[in-house]
């Protein structure tokens, strides 16, 4: 994550765009529940124009889960592990995913391997 964080933010750099803010997860679990929302407050505050998600897919349920389901309208972009074909199962049991499934991946922007 730290590569992919890095090689974004030089991207950004060289293209002339403005980076508005970082955030972070807690390496404990037990405490992500509390710091996604303040997450949320700040990234909704910042009022940026797109999100990336530098994380894997295995901890970025929660995360897209709550952008979503606080009604966060925000580009998501992310890394390859975002456009895997297994990527939209993680959501697969959720309610929202199973009236339309689509709910919590549609639109994110990530490039794919061919």
């Amino acid at each position: 994550e730290q590569r992919l964080r890095k090689s974004f933010v030089d991207s950004l750099r060289n293209d002339g765009m403005e980076k508005v803010g970082e955030w972070g997860l807690p390496e404990e679990k037990t405490k992500w529940e509390a710091r996604i929302p303040s997450i949320l407050r700040e990234l909704d505050a910042s009022n940026p124009d797109a999100v990336f998600l530098a994380i894997d897919d295995e901890n970025v349920l929660p995360v897209l889960r709550a952008i979503k389901e606080n009604g966060m309208d925000i580009p998501i972009l992310g890394g390859a592990v975002l456009s895997k074909t297994s990527f939209p199962l993680l959501f697969e049991g959720l309610p929202r995913e199973k009236q339309k499934p689509g709910y919590y991946t549609d639109g994110i922007l990530a490039p794919a391997y061919f």
